[in-house]
């Protein structure tokens, strides 16, 4: 079974259970989606919708941090549900010294030696874990290693 179908089921689901949470989360999440798919002008595969959620779960973490700087807890709070919703359908997280693993061997192999080679280990590196790891995990790591 595909995410999308996945979702569109968990979606059904909580509009019969009646969960408004989920509801508006989910129906916000499959509209990131359609307006992917509208974008593209083709069928999105779970690849880019890992992607979609990782972007949608990055929005309501900023929103989060502007919420409580503004003192609106409540509002801080209803984003901290909706991103443990999203984070449900992420792949888990790969372990640190796997990833730094995957990063040694990029290195290696793209014989990158200083940080103007960092953009060409991250292209390496994202598309080998493919959504198990944050870019800002990766990032900070192959900086670590070309800076070494």
């Amino acid at each position: 079974m595909s995410l999308k179908q996945q979702i569109e089921i968990e979606f059904i689901s909580a509009l019969k259970a009646k969960n408004a949470t989920l509801v508006s989360t989910l129906r916000m999440l499959k509209s990131a989606i359609t307006n992917k798919e509208k974008q593209t002008g083709e069928e999105i595969d779970d690849a880019q919708i890992l992607k979609t959620i990782e972007q949608e779960i990055k929005k309501r973490q900023e929103s989060q941090k502007m919420y409580k700087q503004a003192g609106r807890d409540e509002s801080a709070q209803k984003e901290q549900d909706e991103l443990e919703i999203l984070k449900n359908y992420l792949p888990e997280e790969m372990p640190i010294d796997e990833l730094e693993k995957i990063i040694d061997e990029m290195v290696a192999k793209l014989d990158a030696k200083d940080i103007k080679d960092m953009g060409k280990v991250m292209g390496a590196v994202m598309a080998q874990t493919a959504g198990r790891a944050s870019g800002d995990k990766i990032a900070q790591l192959v900086k670590t290693k070309l800076n070494a």
